[in-house]
């Protein structure tokens, strides 16, 4: 699969992998111990847990693309597990929150409250809004 028909952020996590695996024979990818090796990978950057899911993720694409183009007969990746486990029922803001915020944020920052809460945008993309 070209790297340009993947999306960006892919094409860094594409590159990881290939600089880990990119001499790997397909035989050797098809072999169910190929998985051992692959998670010692993705354990090594279990210091940043998302980051390391979302590598994994990558590779079990890449692998699903080429189980199902005949190229492997098994992904061995598939059904991996997730290292990042997020606890965010602590941030979530009630009504009472919202109430009180908004009796003393200046305009902006209620506007601003507003779009967060009734698009569910993420920060970065709120800040880029023009």
């Amino acid at each position: 699969m070209a790297c340009a028909a993947w999306p960006n952020r892919d094409r860094h996590y594409l590159r990881l992998v290939e600089d880990e695996f990119g001499t790997m024979p397909l035989k050797a990818v098809d072999d169910r111990r190929a998985r051992g090796l692959f998670m010692k990978w993705r354990d090594r950057m279990s210091g940043t847990p998302r980051k390391a899911d979302y590598a994994w993720a990558v590779l079990a694409r890449l692998l699903s693309f080429g189980k199902d183009r005949a190229r492997i007969g098994t992904n061995v990746c598939e059904r991996g597990g997730r290292l990042y486990n997020a606890q965010r029922q602590e941030k979530i803001w009630t009504a009472d929150h919202v109430s009180r915020f908004m009796a003393v944020a200046c305009t902006e920052l209620q506007v601003a409250l507003t779009l967060a809460e009734w698009t569910g945008q993420r920060q970065g993309d709120l800040l880029s809004l023009q």
